[in-house]
């Protein structure tokens, strides 16, 4: 197989996970909405709204009166005091929901850069030369073969890509590859948003960081807040991190000029759609089947 349709096959691998991500964060978020409402509604219905009124009546009389004066709820008001603790719980369900997609989507941009640039590397190791970094002969004589040099370079070079933030990881795209995001990707700023986001949900309870401030030049007043997220924020993060992914493939594709074309393994014999000729004596007979 090609590089080029290596590097098209771990674009679309990719891709594909990151719509079973949103599928399931779809189908989850709608489940949860619906049972949200279904119990919402119940609530505000005139006979529950008058259960309720009845409800907080008994609570105010058990809280203000001596222990052991008989005060029970009903099986209609402990219905009730569930109904209201399910509505409750509905909502951090579907916070937590969200910030976990957000940080499987990131993963997802990660797992990505790392398959990607170790496969260009290990098909085209001449990019690993660098004068700036030297080995020792003690560790060069570790490796039984080129092939396995090659390898444990390239796996060096793409496991150190995971302790960079996404702007030092562009500008390792810059050094080595003169790709700059900032100014050829029209989505950098809304895919630098969606990284640092995930940055806080994992190191900092989902509240904005004085980090978080620093990249994304947001208002101080901001600092510890929860940022708003909504089903539409989602939708456009998924979509920031395809576009991404087919950008970096069209840019090394060009760069590399890579083939990203099928080929046969053999091609058709001439005339294979025609009928096949029989030879009977002195008789030839054609065969349509």
């Amino acid at each position: 197989m090609s590089l080029g349709l290596k590097l098209k096959g771990i674009s679309d691998y990719y891709q594909e996970q990151i719509t079973l991500v949103m599928d399931v964060l779809f189908s989850t978020y709608y489940i949860l909405k619906n049972e949200y409402i279904q119990i919402r509604d119940l609530l505000n219905s005139e006979d529950y709204r008058k259960r309720y009124t009845e409800y907080l009546k008994i609570i105010d009389q058990l809280e203000t009166s001596a222990e052991g004066t008989g005060i029970y709820l009903s099986k209609q008001h402990q219905d009730i005091l569930e109904k209201h603790r399910e509505m409750r719980r509905n909502i951090p369900k579907s916070e937590h929901l969200m910030n976990m997609t957000l940080v499987y989507l990131l993963a997802l941009f990660e797992g990505f850069n790392k398959n990607f640039f170790l496969t260009l590397l290990l098909n085209k190791p001449e990019q690993m030369k660098n004068r700036k970094k030297t080995m020792n002969y003690e560790k060069l004589l570790e490796f039984d073969s080129l092939e396995n040099l090659h390898k444990h370079l390239a796996k060096k070079i793409t496991n150190d890509l995971g302790y960079k933030d996404i702007d030092e990881f562009n500008n390792f795209l810059s050094e080595q590859y003169k790709i700059d995001l900032d100014k050829e990707f029209i989505k950098w700023e809304a895919l630098r948003d969606n990284y640092y986001r995930r940055n806080i949900i994992v190191h900092n309870d989902g509240r904005i960081s004085d980090l978080c401030i620093k990249k994304l030049n947001i208002s101080p007043d901001l600092l510890n807040s929860k940022p708003i997220m909504n089903i539409d924020y989602f939708a456009e993060a998924s979509n920031n991190i395809k576009t991404y992914m087919d950008f970096i493939f069209t840019s090394i594709k060009e760069k590399f000029k890579l083939n990203t074309s099928v080929r046969r393994f053999a091609p058709f014999p001439p005339n294979f759609d025609k009928p096949m000729v029989v030879k009977k004596g002195k008789d030839e007979i054609f065969k349509d089947d």
